[in-house]
């Protein structure tokens, strides 16, 4: 093996933006995925045919994947945002219709709309369980069409920025 070259980052890549973007990424999807475990648990502990737990842990599980979800939301917000910002300084636009940039649009809504009936129509336990559990099944879409033949892959239709292959987005 030869020895390992060293290059200074370009351009497109030395953009403070591009950390923010990618720092509150994790942030969201950690806190989403957390979020969808815990709705997952809450789902088995509550089915009909459960054992009720001494103590009850129901309550601090929906309550702890909502802080988590409103954590996400925050932090997916920030992702989205810094990533247009650093879009206009590198293309000349905010945004490109690109499909990760669109399922992440589309995923944002349903996590908007999931805070909206948990904290405005008071939506807790099974129902907000299973609207978090779909949430994260949207988010994770557009990492995953590139594996399945059967699926219209939305990156090979239009021309995307984000490219996604079987290891994941790149």
């Amino acid at each position: 093996m030869g020895e390992a070259e060293t290059r200074a980052l370009e351009p497109p890549f030395r953009s403070s933006w591009l950390v923010v973007h990618a720092t509150f990424a994790w942030f969201a999807f950690g806190a989403y995925l957390v979020a969808s475990a815990l709705a997952a648990n809450y789902l088995w502990v509550t089915r009909p045919s459960a054992h009720v737990p001494s103590p009850d842990r129901r309550p601090a599980l929906d309550e702890l994947a909502a802080k988590l979800i409103a954590f996400g939301f925050v932090s997916d917000s920030i992702m989205i945002a810094s990533g247009a910002i650093w879009a206009h300084g590198l293309w000349g636009r905010y945004w490109a219709w690109d499909p990760i940039e669109t399922w992440s649009l589309v995923s944002w809504l349903i996590y908007c709309v999931n805070l909206h009936l948990r904290f405005t129509l008071g939506w807790s336990g099974r129902r907000a369980a299973w609207v978090e559990r779909i949430a994260a099944w949207k988010r994770q879409y557009p990492y995953h069409v590139d594996d399945d033949p059967g699926v219209i892959q939305p990156q090979r239709v239009i021309q995307a920025i984000h490219r996604v292959t079987r290891g994941g987005a790149i």
